[in-house]
């Protein structure tokens, strides 16, 4: 769903993707900070109709997931540790992840 292979040993490749790519408009549109992005919207992913009313209610939290919680918290500390890189939800309906890099001040 939101993985595309890229050839790492073409610097076109990999810079034509990240060009390509979309970015969310994070906090606001007027401060143009902006960072690459996926829509995971319930309805925008690939999700079998018959279990797309379970992911509303898991996305609103009327039916709780503990599963999920643990596999989504260690997929992004896991994925920090990698990269160095924080993974959030952001939007209105915190439809988007998008990729952070926090700096402390």
């Amino acid at each position: 769903m939101f993985y595309q292979k890229v050839n790492r040993r073409s610097r076109e490749a990999m810079t034509g993707f990240l060009a390509r790519h979309y970015r969310y408009n994070t906090m606001n549109s007027w401060n143009r900070s902006t960072s690459y992005a996926n829509d995971v919207k319930v309805p925008n992913l690939d999700i079998p109709g018959e279990l797309q009313d379970l992911a509303y209610d898991v996305a609103s939290g009327e039916v709780e997931a503990p599963d999920w919680d643990i596999f989504f918290a260690r997929t992004v500390s896991d994925f920090y540790r990698r990269t160095g890189y924080h993974i959030g939800f952001n939007g209105r309906s915190s439809g988007y992840l998008v990729l952070y890099e926090a700096q402390a001040n």
